[in-house]
């Protein structure tokens, strides 16, 4: 592989490290609700909650039946990071050394083997030595499966944005199509337009933006299909420090979709109203809130507690309180 294609997967391979303390990740502000937005009760607003944040991290929330870091983890209640965490480590495979490689001139034609299938990776650059904007990487994952990383299938195109030749910053603008990342019981299969953005340059913290207009975004259970929603004027940030080794998680979006627990054309919007932290080796955040906004001003407040999740439904769309509940992670396991 060229320079430039190995400096644009290493800026994205590097997105799991960081530097120390800096800027927590801000609080986001949520967007309108979608038309056949659901009418919260306190019947519903467990399962609706447990939909929320798992779609909003892109997966962190769901357990280790994703987990796609590395890292065995064993516990039924462990969580995972987001996806946009994950693509570090499939690009990592994707700028292995060796394989079969073609270069003529500035296009690349190159396949890395994994255990088992295999990853292709095209590109075209405008320069042989660095990264420039308007190159692009075609990524294709032919089954490939890696003992730590589980099965993988799908493609992304990116093309770069903004890189620079150290490498501490990387925007791309992709397209994910039926990218399916599968581990135990559960699969992820993401498919849209995304914006994603590396940036290292403060040498105090890394930070990671996901971004999209419109992305497709399906969950399957043991070959059952749990949810399948559209994520619109989607957010998500990951500020990772190495002081300390924490992450702070925001997000904020709108959602429309189908889920097995809520019903068909169900919508709603969510945010973070103070990021989701989780400390080094952590299983799950140890502060943190967010909102969800349904029909009528309906809501549910979210809170981090030590075991779980504290709900506040105000089911009246007074903007009050009506019912609080508590919600254990083996709970919010459950009811995806």
């Amino acid at each position: 592989m060229t320079a430039a294609l190995t400096v644009a997967l290493s800026a994205l391979a590097g997105c799991g490290g960081g530097g120390d303390g800096g800027t927590a990740a801000p609080a986001s502000s949520t967007p309108a609700v979608p038309a056949g937005a659901i009418t919260i009760t306190s019947g519903n607003a467990g399962g609706l909650t447990a939909e929320a944040v798992d779609a909003g991290t892109a997966g962190a929330a769901g357990g280790s039946a994703t987990l796609l870091t590395g890292v065995e983890v064993q516990a039924t209640t462990s969580a995972q990071p987001s996806a946009w965490r994950r693509l570090p480590a499939l690009l990592r495979l994707a700028a292995a050394q060796g394989g079969a490689s073609v270069v003529v001139g500035v296009t690349v034609d190159r396949l890395v083997e994994c255990t088992v299938g295999s990853i292709s990776v095209t590109g075209n650059q405008a320069l042989v030595n660095s990264a420039s904007p308007g190159d692009t990487l075609n990524i294709t994952f032919n089954d490939c499966f890696e003992f730590d990383i589980g099965q993988v299938s799908g493609s992304m195109a990116l093309t770069i944005v903004q890189a620079n030749a150290n490498p501490t910053l990387f925007v791309a603008d992709g397209t994910l199509t039926n990218l399916t990342l599968s581990r135990g019981t559960r699969v992820d299969r993401l498919s849209g337009p995304l914006r994603l953005s590396f940036d290292d340059r403060a040498g105090s913290q890394t930070v990671i933006d996901a971004t999209s207009s419109g992305l497709t975004y399906t969950r399957l259970v043991n070959d059952n299909l749990r949810s399948q929603r559209t994520l619109t004027d989607y957010t998500y940030r990951a500020v990772i420090t190495a002081s300390n080794g924490q992450t702070a998680e925001t997000f904020s979006y709108a959602a429309t979709g189908n889920f097995e627990r809520l019903g068909q054309g169900v919508a709603w919007s969510a945010s973070t109203t103070q990021p989701l932290v989780t400390p080094a080796g952590a299983a799950r955040p140890a502060s943190g809130a967010g909102r969800i906004l349904g029909a009528a001003g309906r809501s549910v407040a979210v809170t981090v507690t030590p075991t779980g999740l504290r709900l506040d439904i105000d089911h009246s769309g007074d903007s009050g309180t009506d019912t609080t509940s508590d919600l254990t992670w083996a709970q919010f396991d459950a009811l995806l």
